[in-house]
């Protein structure tokens, strides 16, 4: 939970919410082509697979709290390589540019570093996705430069636990 935000642990109940999202063009830009329901269920039902040996990874929806509008979905999973934990997101259109995202992923680190223990957070993204590089690095995240995901060239960010503590230890 943060300051405007419940986060839930994802269920069957939520996939509409996803397929809504997975459906829009913008929000899809940066991720993959646009999905559809079959498609998002799929994939869901992979991530979950997938994380499921780590107690404490996988998918979390994001609600506004007066209004218990659909706000988000943050994810801390494995890479699909499995080498590296990574943080993700999307949101509606509608709640862009409203701080949804650094607030949501905000949590999502605190939760990987505090409640499960990571040793180490990564994150992929598009060289020309401006809002997402703002996201990461007002966070904290350091890029490290480019690394291939699913055969794309991307920025890789990261951040280390010893970080995490030292940026947020005056905010608990």
């Amino acid at each position: 939970e943060t300051q405007r935000l419940v986060l839930r642990e994802f269920s069957e109940e939520h996939y509409p919410h996803l397929y809504n999202t997975d459906a829009d063009p913008d929000v899809m830009r940066y991720i993959v082509p646009i999905r559809t329901p079959a498609q998002t269920r799929k994939r869901i039902e992979e991530i979950r697979a997938n994380n499921c040996s780590l107690p404490g990874l996988g998918l979390r929806m994001a609600f506004d709290k007066p209004t218990g509008s659909f706000s988000g979905m943050f994810a801390l999973k494995y890479t699909d390589a499995r080498e590296e934990i990574e943080i993700g997101y999307r949101l509606p259109v509608e709640k862009w540019g409203k701080g949804y995202a650094t607030e949501g992923a905000s949590a999502m680190l605190r939760h990987g570093f505090c409640t499960v223990g990571l040793p180490r957070i990564v994150a992929f993204v598009f060289p020309d996705n401006r809002a997402s590089i703002h996201v990461l690095e007002k966070l904290g995240l350091l890029c490290e430069g480019y690394k291939q995901y699913n055969d794309k060239e991307l920025l890789y960010y990261s951040m280390s636990a010893h970080r995490f503590s030292e940026l947020y230890s005056t905010q608990q």
